[in-house]
């Protein structure tokens, strides 16, 4: 139970993105979306968007992938509180 709680505060403490920068993405059919790209090859690109929805789109679709500047790291517990992934990083 230790171990477990240990993580969980782990999580919610550590930078929200520390491993993953929050990017535009521009796709092909539908206007750019500011999103975290969860994985990305050939065939299929995985986003977490602002809406904190998972979507895969197919790769051929993303034009371009911008890193967004992120005035600060924050944690993944206040960014659970934040409405949209924009308010946090610069994607001019």
């Amino acid at each position: 139970m230790a171990t477990v709680m240990a993580v969980v505060i782990g999580v919610l403490i550590s930078p929200k993105n520390m491993w993953l920068p929050i990017e535009q993405i521009e796709l092909a059919d539908s206007p750019s979306v500011v999103a975290y790209v969860l994985q990305a090859d050939s065939d299929w690109t995985t986003l977490l968007t602002d809406e904190r929805a998972v979507a895969i789109v197919p790769s051929s679709l993303v034009l371009s992938r911008t890193i967004c500047s992120s005035d600060s790291p924050g944690t993944f517990a206040t960014w659970t509180q934040q409405s949209q992934l924009k308010d946090a990083a610069d994607c001019d």
